[in-house]
């Protein structure tokens, strides 16, 4: 895994790093796309700029 920086709680972002493999494995790449756009568009609303 790659290094997380230190403001991340390590154990948190493994378990979303986990349901993502859990999503992957259930609903293969489209799924997991599919999320993660949903993801993008939810936090772009909110005012959270991902750069």
């Amino acid at each position: 895994m790659a290094e997380i920086p230190h403001h991340l709680d390590e154990e948190e972002l493994q378990d979303w790093l986990d349901a993502l493999d859990g999503l992957s494995r259930e609903r293969r790449d489209e799924g997991v796309r599919e999320i993660l756009r949903t993801l993008q568009s939810h936090a772009l609303n909110k005012g959270i700029q991902l750069n």
